[in-house]
């Protein structure tokens, strides 16, 4: 009977303990705020979506630290190792003529859970000091695996040529119209963009001089007027127009247009 009861107390105490721990962690309508910043973020600064993508990235990798440590209880100082495997398989499938971004972060994710679960056949078998330092060591080894791997990782001098694609492609050009649409909102733009943008997309892919634009495009044969309508162009159709993806810079020519 002294048993029974003791057995009751434990699990009564057990339910108790999971009542509490589900009420402290319901989901309150603020915690949708920031979520709610990120978009209107998207639209209101879309020169600043590299830098808002990695603040994302950030707060996931910080989320994953709270994952660990707060609900499995598991002490690590290796959880970046998780976090280094996603993006280098993003990255060299991105290198390689991959850059579709969904199929990307799951397959990062794949990556990174397969790592997780073959070290955590051993790192999970000790407990305390030794396995906070065993994570060290898996991190410390898929460290270097990466840096001596260099081939495929680019080793100390990082991962080179990658190109993400946009997500469910991003722009649609009507080259007979010479409208140019985001989705399905159409990208106003001048006569002079509009003949640019006609000029290189009618060469897609290959290096067209400042010569051929000038005189092609209603731009009354000014060289330097194509620089000008370029940067204008690119404020337009860019994600960071300092880092052109789609209307890029070839050095002693002049420009080409590379479409996803």
């Amino acid at each position: 009977m002294a048993t029974e009861g003791l057995v009751r107390t434990g699990v009564s105490a057990s339910r108790e303990a999971v009542g509490a721990f589900a009420r402290r962690h319901r989901h309150h309508p603020l915690e949708a705020l920031p979520w709610a910043a990120a978009i209107a973020a998207y639209a209101v600064f879309p020169s600043y979506l590299p830098l808002g993508s990695q603040i994302l990235a950030t707060i996931l990798f910080a989320l994953s630290a709270d994952l660990v440590l707060g609900y499995a209880g598991i002490v690590t100082l290796g959880h970046a190792a998780f976090f280094g495997t996603g993006a280098y398989t993003a990255g060299i499938l991105a290198a390689n003529g991959w850059g579709e971004p969904i199929t990307g972060l799951l397959a990062a994710a794949l990556v990174a859970a397969l790592v997780g679960f073959l070290s955590g056949l051993v790192v999970l078998r000790t407990t305390g000091l030794a396995l906070l330092m065993q994570t060290l060591v898996v991190a410390t080894l898929i460290y270097e695996a990466a840096n001596k791997a260099s081939r495929f990782t680019g080793g100390d001098d990082g991962l080179q040529g990658m190109d993400v694609w946009p997500i469910f492609g991003a722009f649609r050009f009507d080259l007979a119209r010479g409208e140019l649409f985001r989705g399905g909102d159409i990208v106003h733009l001048t006569s002079a963009e509009a003949g640019l943008l006609s000029s290189l997309a009618a060469q897609a892919g290959a290096a067209v001089s400042r010569e051929d634009l000038a005189q092609s495009a209603p731009l009354r044969g000014n060289i330097r007027n194509v620089d000008v309508q370029m940067t204008r162009l690119r404020r337009k159709i860019e994600p960071d127009p300092h880092y052109p993806r789609y209307l890029q810079t070839v050095r002693g020519t002049g420009y080409a247009l590379k479409p996803e």
